[in-house]
Order: structure tokens, then sequence, then C-alpha cells
């Protein structure tokens, strides 16, 4: 991921690598946050952080795995976690949080940010060549494998 945004350096785009939910970065300067596939960190202390980063009227765009797409290609022991194979073989578990949508937007309400909108992407949605592991619904079927939401602060 680091790889593929460092694209946007070349535009203006400032760039750091910092813990997401703890920054350091000054608060309430920023009118929008992306978050791409933000489920490693996608607790609380990220959305305080948000909170903490936006203006007032600022938003956050966020995207996380469809929690109905994690409740079929995922193990149900270990539904909290993302396993990616490396180039080299290795299989390496991340942390993966990706609660209901009723779930999420409960979390970030509680850090008194709302969402604006939500919106389901399904394997249809998606351009160039597919995953196979996102092809967990049925053939034809259009169950969400993404969803994003624009988080707004007040």
């Amino acid at each position: 991921m680091l790889a593929h945004s460092f694209k946007w350096k070349d535009r203006g785009v400032g760039m750091i690598i910092a813990d997401a939910r703890s920054t350091s970065l000054s608060s309430a300067t920023y009118d929008v946050v992306v978050a791409s596939l933000c489920d490693p960190y996608n607790q609380i202390p990220f959305w305080q952080e948000i909170q903490r980063l936006l203006v007032s009227g600022g938003i956050c765009l966020v995207t996380l795995p469809a929690p109905e797409w994690v409740a079929r290609f995922r193990k149900k022991d270990v539904a909290d976690t993302a396993e990616f194979l490396l180039a080299d073989g290795r299989l390496v578990a991340m942390p993966s949080f990706v609660p209901s949508v009723h779930s999420q937007l409960t979390m970030i309400q509680k850090t008194g940010l709302s969402v604006s909108e939500i919106v389901a992407f399904t394997t249809t949605d998606l351009t160039g060549s597919v995953s196979p592991k996102l092809n967990v619904f049925t053939p034809g079927g259009d169950g969400a494998v993404l969803r994003g939401y624009t988080v707004v602060k007040s």
C-alpha cells in the first residue's frame, strides 16, 4: 500500500508514516483525510484521532472490507485477522477490525463524528483483474466486498 501511495507524492500530496491512532499532526488542520482499507486500525483511538485532525465540516473518506465478505472469506476463529501471502511465500497475519455496519456507525458516532454516506462495492463494480479471494458469493451474485463511508466532523 505504501509503494502504491507514493505516486501521489509527485502530485504534491504531503506524506508521512505514522501510527494512525496517534499521528502527532496538528489538531483541526485537515479538510480531508483518506483512509483506504483502514481495517488494521479501525478502532475508537483511530476515530478519535480523525475527529482531532479534521476541521469543522471536514470529511474523512474511508474504505473497509465489507463484513458480509469477511464472514464468508475468513475463518470464524480468526475473524479479526487478515492473512496475506507475500511474494517470498511467507504467510503473515495482520489485525483487521471489521464490525457490522451498525457497530461501525456506533463506533464513529461515539467520537462525535457522523456518517453522511455509505456506499457498497461488489465485484461487478471493480475493474481490471479481480482477485479470486473476492469471489465468495454465488456466481453472478452481488454481495458487497468493500464499503465506503463519508465521515463528517460537525
